[in-house]
């Protein structure tokens, strides 16, 4: 049995890429047999040596000090979005199907559902330019989706939105994930 115990967004924090790499980092493990994920922090606390925030929480514990001030305690920080969205995404009793991405900064995580269907996450990490993404295999019809994209403070449920010749977008550092 394998738990991944300790996890954050080192590197990320409350960047915008911290919402990827957290959707990122759960499917990752969970896809590849960890029966617990955790994150290192809910409230990790106001770090000054950076410059910045410096807190790995996934939300913010509203602390303040020599001048830098985090948002008000409990505002969720860009990785809250990702594990959000992924708890959206999948269900206990989901399994893992095979999914790969032909493109180096769009990760593509897939999952059958109890009912047969199956799902898609996409995550772009690309922060310039969107990506128009064709999937294959079982994800047809009008189906709903959850997207988070950068300068959100919420993840959305939206219908799913193709373009004519069927694709997929994806904002710049955006998830879509259609469970």
């Amino acid at each position: 049995e394998i738990w991944m115990t300790e996890g954050d967004a080192s590197g990320h924090g409350q960047r915008q890429s911290g919402a990827l790499f957290a959707a990122d980092h759960f499917m990752t493990w969970l896809g590849n047999g960890a029966s617990h994920v955790n994150w290192w922090n809910l409230h990790n606390g106001l770090s000054v040596e950076r410059n910045n925030y410096g807190d790995q929480g996934i939300l913010s514990s509203g602390h303040a000090r020599l001048g830098i001030s985090q948002p008000p305690a409990n505002t969720p920080f860009p990785p809250y979005y990702g594990v959000q969205l992924v708890s959206q995404f999948m269900k206990v009793g989901d399994t893992f199907v095979d999914c790969v991405s032909d493109r180096s900064k769009l990760v593509a995580h897939a999952v059958r559902h109890g009912s047969g269907k199956v799902g898609v996450l996409l995550i772009n990490q690309d922060p310039d330019h969107d990506a128009l993404v064709t999937v294959k295999g079982g994800v047809d019809g009008p189906r709903e989706s959850f997207l988070y994209q950068r300068g959100w403070s919420a993840v959305k449920r939206t219908p799913l939105k193709r373009d004519a010749q069927g694709r997929v977008r994806v904002p710049a550092y955006g998830i879509v994930a259609v469970p």
